[in-house]
């Protein structure tokens, strides 16, 4: 009898042990993500994705948390860019946008779209964006993406 009551205490022994072990890591790995140690954005520095028929360019959100786009038109026609809204910490912003055409293949000039809450200087940010533009006959299309990168 006293033989199993000494491996159930060293079984005990070695649960704790290991217990407090793990909750000792999750907790620094919990900080570290706190601290933005393990931000991706930071590793892989500015892209895009998911754009298509109107690709984004380039881009800049500065220290205010303005943005600028710059779209090339690969819709195979002439376009023009109505609409771009954004996503940030779970609030919308919508911006109307006039007087924008792109010609088949080009490339726009610098499209002031506004400002995005929540974005400050040096802070690395993942965007995501929709763009809506008409074809010349007026049906109207979106196209969706995301921006990454950290502003100026």
């Amino acid at each position: 009898m006293a033989r199993q009551i000494r491996k159930g205490q060293t079984s005990l022994d070695f649960l704790m042990t290991y217990g407090w072990t793990m909750l000792i890591i999750f907790i620094v790995v919990g900080v570290m993500f706190a601290l933005g140690i393990f931000n991706v954005g930071a590793f892989i520095g500015p892209r895009v994705t998911g754009f298509n028929q109107v690709d984004v360019v380039a881009w800049n959100v500065d220290s205010s948390g303005n943005l600028k786009l710059k779209l090339q038109n690969l819709a195979g026609m002439d376009i023009k860019v109505t609409k771009v809204d954004a996503m940030n910490q779970g609030s919308d912003f919508s911006y109307p946008i006039a007087n924008v055409s792109i010609l088949n293949g080009e490339t726009s000039d610098i499209i002031q779209v506004g400002r995005i809450g929540g974005l400050t200087a040096e802070v690395y940010y993942t965007l995501p964006l929709r763009i809506t533009y008409t074809d010349p006959s007026g049906f109207a299309y979106t196209e969706s993406g995301t921006l990454t990168g950290k502003s100026s």
